[in-house]
């Protein structure tokens, strides 16, 4: 081989993989635009010159069009963004997994937590607990349990109250709670079961 062919042939090696005509995402590839940039045409009209590597590992497959289409996708599924249910949910993963959070030492300090299909999808939440009604607030069955569809409902404010980290706890039916969510789970007055619980003292 002489020089000049061999020149020729490392030349070759030099070259950029040639990306003319593929498709990442929703970017086409239209042409080299040099030092390893592709000028790339989107679904959506938009042109625009993307690196090789953004386009081969999947880091761009859109001018941004995809991004702002699965976000609305993901609001309309249940179109409640900034509703007062939403900002419930937001505040009880916050206060429970979030250090940095006012509250977290009396919940996520605690070991509180909230079961995985809440944390990950505010649908799950809204499916089992339904749209926050006026007046109540959510309120979990055992005070030191987690916040799972289980263990939480909508309470009004005097059930809440008697479900404070000082309130009586007791174990009934194999169910640790307060005496309130006691007497309303078993339908038995509050005084009835406190009467109970302190004769067996």
């Amino acid at each position: 081989m002489t020089r000049r062919e061999a020149a020729l042939q490392n030349g070759k090696k030099n070259l950029p993989e040639n990306l003319q005509g593929k498709f990442f995402g929703r970017w086409k590839v239209i042409k080299y635009k040099g030092v390893s940039r592709w000028l790339c045409v989107c679904a959506c009209g938009t042109k625009r010159v993307v690196r090789s590597s953004s386009l081969k590992l999947g880091v761009s497959q859109s001018c941004g069009c995809l991004a702002a289409e699965i976000a609305s996708k993901l609001h309309s599924i249940h179109n409640m963004g900034g509703t007062r249910t939403h900002q419930i949910w937001r505040n009880m993963i916050d206060r429970c997994h979030n250090p940095n959070a006012q509250a977290f030492h009396r919940y996520g300090g605690r070991g509180i937590k909230v079961c995985k299909k809440w944390r990950e999808s505010f649908t799950s939440f809204l499916d089992d607990m339904g749209e926050k009604p006026a007046g109540l607030t959510l309120e979990r069955r055992n005070n030191n349990g987690d916040y799972s569809p289980k263990n939480c409902f909508w309470a009004d404010r005097k059930t809440q109250a008697g479900n404070r980290s000082n309130s009586l706890i007791l174990v009934l039916d194999g169910i640790s709670a307060s005496l309130h969510s006691h007497a309303k789970r078993t339908g038995i007055s509050y005084h009835a079961l406190y009467k109970r619980h302190f004769r067996k003292l």
